[in-house]
């Protein structure tokens, strides 16, 4: 096996052999976002844990225990 490093890179890499399973299943799937541009795909996302969030006034800092006050 080869090691690459700064001084050896190869030109290009190919794709290793396939599952005979996964070789047919993969020019079937939906390429990803592919049915929605990216300006509609931005607009819809929904953010995990969106507000409205609690006030910071506790701090786990280097140095400060859990009750060290902002």
């Amino acid at each position: 096996m080869l090691i690459y490093n700064r001084t050896n890179i190869p030109g290009s890499v190919g794709r290793g052999t396939l599952d005979p399973e996964l070789k047919a299943w993969l020019p079937k799937v939906p390429t990803l976002g592919a049915d929605v541009t990216i300006a509609q795909g931005r607009r819809d996302h929904k953010v995990l844990g969106e507000g409205p969030w609690p006030e910071i006034t506790r701090c786990l800092a280097k140095g400060r225990g859990p009750r060290s006050v902002l």
